[in-house]
């Protein structure tokens, strides 16, 4: 399973119902261990080899591993121990959930919704866009005899940081990341703002000269540095931004200033020049590049996100 302790999806008990709410994610991940791996202050020190794990350039096995990564929400029968309902999702990394003295249970998705469904039959009663994946619980509580729900909507974790293309067609990829807290009550009128998403066009890398060597070493440090942040293959999964989609490869002196320097360190994006060599960043550019490149041969010329 997915390295489920940097996440936590919690469940909700119904003892009315008798009933285990479950958001369920049905994911995979190889490891093999890599013993001669060193720790190091700024890589990603995960002590396995995640080029076991990377996906060919093949969109056959690419969506046959999207179709086996699913999501769910599973009302377990304590007493029966079989599942009473369960509703599926177009993807795993769906919040946590929350029931109520009301019959209803909670929700938020990773596409970008916040559910409630009938506790007994799992008959979906309402739906609220996020405008962004909702990863976190709903909570509910009463002021002056009125209840609220409230639930804090972000995307982010580990599962759409590292593995953005599993993610990308059903979840935060979909628009850019909007951290917010929404609160409901019955009769409420407010309304969110405009989404205020744009397309973002694939920077057109084809004058640029990739060195084979370049992107080799260069796909090697990347996994060791960046894709625990930027996604393995440099698929971004709508938490930070996509490489592939960043203007910035296209002038080796910006991405120097960036990667080496930290001119972006206010942002969170640290410099890296104190751990890696120059070769080695410049390298990871390259493989940026080519990783740019094979997105326009599979056809994407444009997507949401940061």
């Amino acid at each position: 399973s997915w390295m489920g302790g940097h996440n936590w999806h919690p469940m909700a008990l119904n003892p009315e119902t008798g009933y285990v709410y479950l958001p369920t994610q049905e994911t995979a991940f190889p490891y093999l261990g890599e013993d001669d791996q060193a720790p190091a202050t700024l890589a990603v020190n995960l002590g396995v080899d995640t080029k076991i794990a990377a996906l060919p350039d093949d969109p056959a096995v690419i969506q046959g591993v999207k179709d086996a990564t699913k999501g769910f929400l599973v009302a377990w029968d304590v007493d029966k121990g079989e599942p009473a309902w369960k509703v599926e999702y177009p993807g795993p990394w769906n919040g946590g959930v929350l029931a109520t003295a009301g019959d209803l249970v909670f929700q938020g998705s990773a596409a970008g919704f916040v559910y409630a469904y009938n506790a007994q039959t799992g008959e979906r009663v309402w739906e609220h866009e996020a405008q962004t994946g909702v990863v976190a619980p709903p909570v509910t509580y009463a002021i002056d005899g009125e209840q609220y729900v409230t639930v804090s909507a972000g995307w982010g974790g580990i599962f759409p940081l590292m593995t953005g293309v599993l993610v990308e067609d059903s979840a935060g990829p979909k628009s850019a990341n909007h951290s917010r807290l929404l609160t409901f009550k019955l009769g409420g009128t407010a309304e969110l703002p405009a989404r205020a998403d744009r397309l973002k066009p694939l920077p057109d890398t084809s004058e640029l000269a990739l060195d084979t060597d370049a992107v080799a070493q260069g796909s090697a440090v990347y996994d060791r540095y960046c894709v625990n942040c930027h996604g393995a293959g440099t698929v971004g999964g709508g938490v930070l931004p996509d490489l592939r989609f960043s203007p910035v490869i296209l002038s080796e002196e910006t991405w120097l200033s960036i990667v080496r320097d930290g001119a972006l360190q206010e942002r969170g994006m640290v410099a890296f020049g104190g751990e890696l060599a120059e070769s080695d960043i410049k390298a990871i550019r390259h493989y940026v590049i080519e990783r740019n490149q094979q997105a326009r041969k599979d056809g994407l010329t444009e997507r949401y996100g940061r």
